[in-house]
């Protein structure tokens, strides 16, 4: 049955060849007509756009396996360099596949069979492989020599394209990279969705519900690596950076801008917090989690673990524990934080609760002689809040786009120092006044967004006392106004291993945990002092701490799944 047929296998080796140079079809075209001259049917084996020396060949393996089972007999290439570019390659497929099988292997417009019984013809076989492997690795010179003289001569000037497939987002144009209006616009709402709050997850279904299709897929549809992939991808800022692996040299250059340099920074901090954020999914109720944070500056997480005991009772087992393992498992490095014990939820949040409580209803600046003048000021400040508020985005802004301007032009005289356009050390006097500028801007970026974050704990505070200071009736029935509660006064709880040595005096080991209150106003240990000779008498209130620390040593999770409290000595 396979004697009637003529297999047709047809390659090109990248994306622009196949869309391009209609090579594909005038292989394929060929083909056809060996096959009429030979009198077969043709059957095709197109492997599309595919290397022949970095890529998996699916259609190639194939094709080897129809040889292995008797189902080829006759097969046709254009020229043999589709089959194979590298000499070990070709040879092994003339022993395995087409001696051993007995394959007629037809070459070229003229269907001239290939003895390989004869001597002289696989010697010709053997020289025309070495041939085609020297040719192929002139040919490879060539155009690594091309690539570095586009790239040392024409990058500084224009964004030269240098094949392969271009980023989506982008076309080719006369080779040079152009934006895609359609699909730029795409890439703008992939960035601004993620810096919105949505996950990739949601933005992949929003594409694919809208029928955009990525650049390499094989069903049509978008991936949460290829999206995590873009969103980390700096050339959508206008800078590219080409890799020439065979002189290992790396050369940026300016390319068209797709989003600014401002929205990439945020969407990778975003990123970067996220990673740092493993607990963000949780399905269970955490009062706590937000607030706490290890000695070791990692964050705290929680679990909910469902379980039964072996009398067959049901045990639910809620933790508070340090995330740190689970961070250092993911990047790789050895655990460094000693605090490995957890804490019992339930115990710890009734713990805390009546703590914050009890700071608060102490607190002189939260009593009734005070509350009045508390809450006057605070309602002029409301009207401030605003404006502020408004005005500190408008400064963000401004800074954000000097930022840009400068690292634009800091990239822009590293390409013309790279390339030899400037001098080098004129060029560095430059760049080092760049520099101190740059961070003179991000230093007041920062201190502008601390400003605005303030602002925003200042509007939290304005809300939490119009909710509680009106009658200070702490209102803590259950979880949501516990939280609030707790949103309102807290900052952070440090929780911190507290460590002794075993019953042998040998070994440290870790006993429980003390903990660190931050508040956010200067309640504890505040104090009310009269003002001395003044009718009626007036009060003045003294501010104490922001932060408190407790006295006992709390005890990590026991057989009984209780936080134990023990006097600290001393």
């Amino acid at each position: 049955m396979s004697y009637k047929f003529l297999d047709i296998y047809f390659r090109v080796s990248t994306q622009e060849q196949k869309k391009e140079g209609n090579s594909l079809e005038v292989q394929k075209d060929l083909g056809v007509k060996v096959a009429k001259k030979l009198g077969l049917e043709p059957r095709f084996h197109n492997e599309g756009a595919r290397s022949s020396t970095i890529q998996f060949r699916q259609v190639l393996e194939n094709l080897k396996y129809d040889i292995r089972s008797g189902l080829v007999k006759n097969l046709w290439v254009s020229d043999r360099s589709r089959l194979f570019r590298d000499m070990t390659d070709s040879l092994l497929f003339r022993r395995d596949y087409l001696e051993t099988h007995k394959i007629n292997l037809y070459e070229g417009e003229t269907p001239s069979l290939l003895d390989l019984d004869s001597p002289a013809e696989r010697f010709t076989y053997n020289v025309l492989t070495a041939s085609k492997q020297l040719e192929n690795e002139e040919r490879q010179n060539k155009s690594i020599q091309g690539k570095l003289y586009r790239l040392r001569k024409d990058a500084p000037k224009k964004p030269v394209y240098l094949g392969g497939t271009p980023l989506f987002g982008y076309k080719t144009v006369n080779k040079e990279w152009k934006i895609n209006p359609e699909e730029s616009k795409w890439v703008r709402f992939i960035f601004d969705s993620y810096e919105k709050g949505k996950s990739t997850k949601e933005i992949k279904n929003i594409l694919d519900r809208e029928g955009v299709e990525p650049r390499r897929t094989q069903n049509g549809l978008w991936s949460l690596g290829t999206l995590n992939v873009m969103l980390k991808n700096k050339s959508y800022t206008g800078i590219h950076t080409q890799y020439i692996k065979k002189v290992q040299e790396s050369f940026s250059y300016k390319i068209p801008k797709v989003i600014n340099v401002g929205q990439f920074n945020r969407v990778n901090k975003k990123i970067t917090g996220n990673l740092k954020n493993p607990s963000n999914n949780k399905q269970h109720f955490s009062l706590l989690e937000d607030f706490m944070v290890c000695e070791c500056g990692r964050n705290y997480g929680s679990r909910h673990l469902k379980s039964t005991s072996s009398l067959g009772y049901k045990v639910n087992t809620r933790t508070y524990y340090c995330l740190s393992k689970h961070y250092d498992w993911k990047s790789g490095d050895g655990s460094v934080c000693t605090n490995t014990k957890s804490l019992q939820m339930d115990s710890f949040n009734e713990y805390v609760l009546g703590f914050v409580k009890d700071k608060v209803s102490k607190s002189h600046i939260l009593k009734e002689n005070f509350k009045k003048e508390v809450m006057q000021e605070q309602y002029e400040k409301r009207t401030n809040i605003k404006e502020t508020e408004k005005n500190l985005e408008k400064k963000i802004q401004k800074l954000q786009k000097e930022i840009e301007n400068i690292e634009d032009n800091i990239v822009e005289l590293e390409i013309d120092k790279g390339m030899g356009v400037k001098d080098s050390n004129v060029v560095d006097k430059i760049l080092s006044r760049y520099g101190e500028e740059l961070e003179n801007r991000k230093t007041l970026l920062v201190e502008t967004e601390k400003q605005i974050d303030d602002l925003g704990q200042d509007k939290n505070w304005l809300d939490w006392v119009e909710k509680y200071g009106e009658t200070m009736e702490l209102n803590t029935s259950n979880e949501k106004k516990q939280k609030d509660f707790l949103q309102g006064v807290l900052d952070k709880i440090v929780v911190k291993g507290d460590y002794g040595l075993d019953r042998d005096g040998k070994k440290k080991i870790q006993n429980g945990h003390t903990i660190n209150f931050h508040f956010k106003m200067k309640i504890v240990d505040d104090a009310l002092e009269v003002e001395e000779g003044t009718k009626p008498r007036k009060y003045k209130v003294v501010e104490g701490k922001k932060t408190d620390t407790t006295n006992e040593v709390m005890k990590f999770v026991s057989k009984r799944n209780r936080v134990k409290k023990k006097q600290r000595a001393g």
